[in-house]
């Protein structure tokens, strides 16, 4: 569902996925780190193992030091423009996680325990245009 602006973003995420604050905080350093071209922070913010489409071959990318190796690759003008131009409040939201752009990027919600009253924000998909 597409979101009219920051209080509904932040609704739905919390209905949705949990935890807000967190989110922003992620949606933060991933646009920073993206803009940056800081390949190191990008790969941290992932959840491994990572399936992506690197011209038309599906490739499973296991790790932090592949995924830096391979940043070029992944992290692509397209994505890099779906992420640094995504407008907060103009994310869409659903139970599978945040959209950046057109499905380039999603983050989900990972529980730190069985409560999961606390969640951390990785990417678990990213949607290399052709």
């Amino acid at each position: 569902m597409a979101a009219q602006g920051v209080a509904e973003v932040n609704e739905h995420i919390e209905a949705l996925l949990g935890d807000a604050d967190a989110f922003e905080v992620a949606f933060e350093v991933l646009q920073h780190a993206i803009a940056g071209h800081d390949a190191e922070t990008v790969a941290s913010l992932v959840d491994y193992p990572l399936d992506v489409v690197i011209d038309g071959r599906r490739i499973v990318i296991e790790e932090e030091a592949e995924f830096v190796e391979r940043y070029d690759e992944i992290v692509t003008d397209p994505v890099e423009a779906a992420v640094t131009d995504q407008a907060y409040a103009d994310l869409f939201v659903n139970g599978d996680g945040v959209m950046f752009g057109d499905g380039e990027v999603w983050m989900s919600a990972y529980c730190t325990d069985r409560s999961c009253e606390a969640v951390y924000w990785l990417v678990r998909a990213i949607n290399i245009p052709e």
